[in-house]
């Protein structure tokens, strides 16, 4: 064992004054991280969310997106689950077509979301869609690139 190799305190010391550093670096990042996030929350979270209805709005039907895509699209990488969270909430009164909003694998992971646990597959496939077992099918074909699609308008 490492401590069995450790002739004194001497050479205890070095070890600790290391593993000290490392934890700290380590604690840094996930604090800056979480604290960026709770000040994204408190500062952005409606321009956040409108920025999210934005692109969804624009999604054509028969085609569906991700949450990591749009995250991407808007500026905030790390946020696909915000953006889950965003669309999670009742948004079909506003006119947000959440139903195209899928996992990056083409899984329809927000379906306990609507009002039946079959509704968004029911409104994917109203409009050409084909979903199989809770994932789309041809998900490649299917999906729609925000960055690439929306730089072509």
């Amino acid at each position: 064992m490492l401590f069995n190799r450790l002739q004194s305190f001497s050479d205890v010391l070095p070890f600790f004054y290391k593993l000290a550093f490392v934890l700290k670096e380590v604690i840094t990042i996930k604090a800056n991280f979480v604290l960026n996030s709770i000040m994204m929350i408190l500062t952005e979270k409606e321009s956040f969310a409108d920025a999210v209805y934005d692109i969804v709005r624009r999604i054509p039907p028969g085609r569906a997106t991700s949450y990591g895509a749009i995250a991407k699209a808007i500026g905030y990488p790390n946020f696909s689950r915000m953006v889950g969270a965003v669309l999670g909430k009742d948004v079909s009164s506003l006119g947000i077509p959440a139903h195209r909003v899928v996992n990056s694998q083409g899984v329809l992971s927000g379906r306990l979301a609507f009002v039946t646990p079959t509704k968004m597959q029911e409104l994917l496939e109203e409009e050409g869609v084909i979903v199989v077992d809770n994932k789309i099918r041809h998900w490649k074909k299917v999906f729609w690139n925000p960055i690439e699609e929306i730089l072509l308008d």
